[in-house]
């Protein structure tokens, strides 16, 4: 009776009824019975009351000339405050922890709608939600006979509490975001909530952050965050439990995003915060380390472009000094032998070389879960440092020393730790990809590796694969893009293709359908006969016309040619063919052309 009574006047009566008479109903809800959810009663008040205060004019019409919305906007919040306490104090031990959430999440949706930004009346819901959660704890402790952790967090919530609690750190989320971390007690918060709970929690503040586009504006604020996404990042503790039911996926995703986002005008700071980065996404376990690190290096060789930018403009990025809680770990160079090192430096501008040294570093980390990930990222990050390179710089030797640096160690972790043969295949194509695009190897260096990625191309398992592969590599030693001053070794192109004609012979032997490398080769030996290699002639493109030939009249003889991989093969030979018929009629190609018999 008394909660439709109460109900009635709260929906019956208008506004201004509410706004004259607010201290005196609310002094009453205190002293009603104990089944009377004082929750219901307050939230439907505070929800007409908040839809009265954003409208910009009285319901009568009237403008509030002499600010009585204005008055009692501002004591309202203060006054439904105090009702909660009386009515924590009137119940005392019948209240329990579930009610007590529920009651300061009303006042906090009350507080964010009618005050948004304001972060101390926020701070004091969740202030006091944790002190009642304690002595409710504590009660219940009492009751059982038992002692109470001392810790927060260790003790367990009962389920609707937690799901209440859940919501109640949800709800600023979506207008706080990242300002969520200058509250005193979110974070404590957190910690009465199961892993799962504090996951979903977790989650909803990465969706925000990625809304809001905010990011951390210093390195201790990404700290904060990291601790509060972490069930996130890593896996569930020993004693917490994991439904298996994570969406792993949209995880990544969300943290991949967050890791773009950070950036700070100093570069310096934008550089720690990335060490940040890597440190805690380092501990999410080797499933989702290969994930979860990508990103921090594509960040990375981005702060590098930012560098050069800067460095082209004429600006100067100096490292002020950093507190010492805001050091971070960085890798093998930052000791605390070297800390003094470190401060005598503030005046050092970041250099790209110092990111390429923490790129290098995240990569061999990722490696020990995903070697090839690690051999194509060194690839890339040796094509950026090689992008970077500018002829008039001084920072030319650098540069060039920091991409074979980079290729080297792909080559190395290539050599002993990819091992499946079509890993190792993709690694070859890769790497001719990345030595054919680089142009600021000196020649010495060049030729080093070239000669490597022949050698891993001959080492396949598969004679097919050693022959495609084989093939690919002849365009190393005959680059055409590098120009006059280039590498140019066009003995060592032909060797390649002869090599390759053995090993499709030998293909061809063994099943028919393979006659589709003889035919890839000729492409490649046109492709030189075209482009002036002074070792390729007409006679090697006049003689493997013919071999193909024969193969094909051969297998036609035999019933072969019902073969789809046979009859694709002569397909792409007869548009090959008409491809050099009509370069022979070319006027620019006509006199190289008609050499060759075909």
């Amino acid at each position: 009776a008394q909660a439709y009574l109460i109900d009635c006047i709260i929906q019956v009566f208008p506004d201004e009824y509410h706004i004259e008479t607010l201290s005196i109903l609310l002094a009453v809800c205190p002293k009603l019975r104990d089944k009377v959810n004082i929750r219901t009663i307050l939230q439907s008040l505070m929800d007409r009351l908040a839809t009265y205060y954003a409208e910009e004019e009285l319901l009568d019409g009237e403008l509030d000339t002499n600010e009585v919305k204005k008055s009692v906007f501002n004591d309202s919040f203060p006054m439904f405050e105090h009702c909660v306490q009386n009515v924590y104090n009137a119940r005392g031990p019948k209240l329990t922890s579930k009610e007590v959430i529920r009651l300061q999440t009303a006042l906090l949706k009350f507080s964010l709608k009618c005050y948004p930004g304001n972060m101390e009346q926020v701070n004091r819901c969740l202030g006091t939600c944790i002190t009642f959660i304690r002595q409710a704890a504590q009660v219940g402790a009492l009751a059982n006979q038992t002692t109470l952790p001392e810790e927060d967090g260790a003790f367990e919530l009962d389920e609707a509490s937690v799901v209440e609690l859940e919501k109640m750190l949800s709800i600023p989320l979506d207008s706080l975001a990242l300002k969520v971390l200058q509250l005193d007690h979110y974070s404590d918060l957190l910690r009465f909530l199961p892993w799962e709970n504090r996951r979903d929690v977790s989650m909803t503040m990465l969706g925000a952050i990625d809304s809001s586009g905010d990011t951390p504006n210093t390195v201790k604020e990404l700290e904060e965050l990291f601790s509060i996404i972490s069930p996130v990042i890593k896996d569930p503790e020993e004693d917490e439990e994991d439904d298996g039911m994570r969406d792993s996926q949209e995880e990544i995703n969300l943290v991949s995003k967050l890791v773009h986002l950070l950036h700070h005008h100093d570069l310096n700071v934008t550089h720690e915060m990335l060490v940040v980065a890597r440190n805690h996404l380092s501990e999410s376990g080797e499933n989702r380390e290969s994930h979860l690190l990508v990103p921090v290096v594509f960040a990375s060789l981005g702060l590098v472009n930012l560098i050069q930018t800067k460095k082209g403009e004429g600006q100067k990025e100096e490292i002020t000094e950093p507190k010492e809680e805001e050091t971070p770990a960085t890798e093998g160079e930052s000791t605390t032998e070297d800390a003094p090192k470190h401060k005598k430096a503030t005046s050092t501008p970041l250099g790209c070389r110092k990111v390429f040294v923490f790129i290098q570093t995240t990569i061999t980390m990722l490696a020990k879960s995903n070697a090839e990930l690690a051999v194509k990222l060194f690839l890339h990050a040796a094509l950026a440092s090689d992008a970077l390179l500018d002829p008039s710089s001084d920072d030319k030797e650098d540069f060039t020393q920091i991409t074979h640096e980079l290729l080297v160690q792909a080559f190395f972790l290539h050599e002993e730790e990819i091992n499946e043969p079509k890993s190792q295949r993709r690694c070859v194509v890769n790497m001719v990809a990345a030595l054919l695009a680089c142009k600021s190897l000196t020649n010495q260096d060049y030729e080093s590796l070239v000669t490597k990625s022949a050698q891993y191309a001959a080492k396949l398992l598969k004679k097919e694969d050693q022959c495609e592969m084989v093939t690919m590599c002849s365009h190393l030693f005959y680059p055409i893009h590098k120009g006059e001053n280039g590498y140019s070794n066009p003995q060592r192109t032909l060797e390649c293709l002869q090599r390759s004609l053995k090993l499709a012979d030998a293909s061809t032997v063994a099943s028919p359908g393979s006659v589709y490398l003889f035919v890839d080769l000729l492409e490649h030996y046109v492709y030189f006969f075209e482009h002036n290699n002074p070792v390729i002639t007409e006679a090697y493109v006049t003689g493997l016309i013919a071999l193909i030939k024969e193969h094909l009249e051969s297998y036609k003889a035999t019933g072969s040619a019902a073969s789809v991989a046979v009859a694709n093969a002569d397909a792409q030979f007869q548009q090959l063919l008409n491809d050099i018929k009509r370069k022979q009629t070319d006027s620019k190609l006509a006199d190289r052309f008609k050499l060759i018999q075909m």
